[in-house]
């Protein structure tokens, strides 16, 4: 099972999984092995750009779980020297004995993207766990966090902060003032969050339980069910619902709707800006029925007139409650990266 692997284990898959979505690394390909030993490091032929410490030993778990698959086997046939002694062909780098794996083919798994999911929401985790503790460990009565406060004592970056503060809000976890003109600049642990640090559950409740959204102020809380027999809800007008409504959308992305207007942009730029955001808000409303092609030119299209509130758009549209997650974090990742590059 991939929950089984290691943080090293799932990040040698998240790479090979992210390299293959930005198109460096094709479905097939070619390893060779750096040295003899069953600990032996790896090299992926034909690779261009920096490549991790990928072991023998790591591939092997991972064709263990289904991950990736051997295509071919590459071995080298034996090279001797006629008529010189073994003790002196032993010196001679050319010299080997027998026959040898020396590389190998390997074939992506769909499962590897699963894996890759799992990484990311174990690495979201880990922030998420840093930012509550930070706050709760302050001295009483001032347990809250200013944003460069926080991301300062984290060494966090602006997107890392964003969707750990998106994640923490999904699952009600933080409270947060937008006044101070930024979103998440003034945060703080609610009553649920320090509870759930206490009780050292916020995996259990992350792998358990859907996120609670608000979408009103006071008590109303519509909570929707994203797995099987699993539903939760808090409030005393709560409403649970088996599948997203065209409301439960608007809700979610109301908080980049927000983002938009503290930009300090032309109100014509603006509108453009929220004509984007409102195609990509009803192409993810269409969830598994999403299309892709107009999804990839939306986020394009955002990634240019406004970079900077990109990863918000990114962090609402790719929540788990939503249908069309998968399809949206492979476009909108793809969409930021040629951004960055142009």
């Amino acid at each position: 099972m991939i929950n089984n692997l290691t943080d090293y284990q799932l990040e040698v898959a998240n790479w090979l999984a992210q390299q293959n979505e930005k198109g460096l690394l094709p479905e097939t390909f070619y390893v060779i092995w750096e040295s003899d030993k069953r600990e032996r490091t790896t090299e992926i032929s034909d690779f261009k750009g920096k490549q991790p410490k990928i072991t023998f030993a790591s591939l092997e778990i991972l064709e263990k779980e289904e991950l990736i698959q051997t295509i071919h086997k590459q071995i080298s046939k034996p090279i001797k020297f006629p008529g010189m002694s073994k003790k002196n062909q032993a010196y001679t780098p050319l010299y080997q004995p027998k026959k040898e794996e020396v590389g190998r083919t390997y074939c992506l798994r769909n499962d590897i993207f699963k894996a890759k999911d799992l990484y990311l929401k174990r690495q979201l985790l880990k922030n998420a766990e840093r930012i509550l503790a930070f706050m709760i460990n302050r001295p009483e009565g001032s347990q809250h966090g200013m944003r460069s406060e926080i991301k300062a004592a984290l060494e966090m970056d602006d997107e890392t902060y964003e969707k750990t503060c998106q994640f923490l809000q999904d699952y009600d976890l933080i409270y947060y003032k937008g006044s101070t003109g930024e979103l998440w600049g003034y945060i703080g642990p609610d009553k649920r969050g320090r509870q759930v640090m206490h009780e050292r559950s916020l995996e259990n409740l992350i792998l358990s339980q859907s996120p609670i959204v608000n979408f009103h102020q006071g008590d109303q809380i519509n909570v929707t069910n994203t797995g099987e027999n699993v539903a939760i809800a808090a409030g005393r007008q709560s409403n649970v619902t088996q599948s997203l409504t065209s409301a439960d959308v608007a809700g979610l992305f109301q908080v980049v709707f927000q983002r938009l207007e503290q930009l300090n942009l032309p109100d014509t730029q603006k509108v453009e800006i929220r004509e984007t955001i409102e195609l990509i808000e009803g192409e993810v409303g269409k969830e598994a029925d999403a299309d892709e092609k107009a999804l990839r030119h939306y986020f394009r299209t955002l990634a240019k007139m406004a970079p900077d509130i990109l990863d918000v758009v990114i962090a609402t549209a790719t929540n788990p409650i939503l249908g069309a997650a998968t399809i949206v974090r492979k476009v909108a990742e793809k969409a930021k990266a040629d951004a960055q590059g142009s």
